[in-house]
């Protein structure tokens, strides 16, 4: 019994040294955009300071509807498992009770993404509903994970586990088309710093060891 107790605790510690991390961040993004009502046909318009005139220096929930993530998972052996994965966003001010959700999305989207449409080359094709707002059709039924914040803060950096999302992704049962976020709408703020010319801000980092 002492030996087999003795095996069992050196595969765990063998499994555990076998585990590995990895940090993806913006600069590694497949795709990244803002949804913006306001400016339909833009794909980043971030924040308004003046009225009529937007910036892509912070990108403000819910003056932005949305914003789109995605990163590629290439990188994680395909017989490994995924043991945790966390998105964590910077932050550059924000309200005591802002709600942020991440949703993962249905359907893919890319080149001249914008609030109307998904992709516009090769060929235009719109969301099913404006600002990929179609639960269950353009994006998940339920929110991947919903965090409130706590106090009005600054310059800090916001997490979210994603871990299920990152399962399904990588053991291809489902298609990796990246996150929606978005807050609601009780007047709320929260203001993230843009990856333009603040680079490697937004990560995400996932933990991953053989099966």
């Amino acid at each position: 019994m002492r030996l087999w107790r003795l095996a069992l605790a050196g595969s765990v510690v063998l499994a555990s040294a076998q585990a590995r991390t990895i940090v993806l961040t913006d600069t590694n993004v497949t795709h990244m955009a803002a949804l913006n009502d306001q400016l339909p046909h833009a794909s980043w318009a971030g924040w308004e300071p003046s009225s009529g005139s937007f910036t892509t220096t912070l990108l403000n929930l819910p003056t932005v509807k949305g914003i789109l993530i995605q990163y590629p998972l290439d990188a994680i052996p395909r017989a490994h498992r995924i043991v945790n994965a966390e998105l964590s966003l910077p932050v550059y001010s924000t309200q005591a009770g802002a709600r942020v959700y991440v949703w993962r999305l249905l359907v893919d989207w890319g080149v001249g993404v914008r609030y109307l449409f998904r992709r516009v080359r090769p060929e235009r094709v719109e969301w099913s509903v404006a600002g990929a707002d179609g639960v269950g059709v353009d994006r998940a039924l339920e929110p991947t994970n919903v965090v409130v914040v706590q106090r009005g803060d600054s310059h800090f950096q916001l997490s979210f586990n994603v871990t299920k999302d990152v399962e399904l992704w990588h053991a291809g049962a489902a298609a990796n088309h990246g996150w929606l976020l978005a807050t609601d709408e009780n007047g709320l703020f929260i203001n993230f710093k843009c990856p333009v010319g603040q680079p490697n801000l937004w990560q995400l980092t996932i933990t991953h060891e053989p099966n």
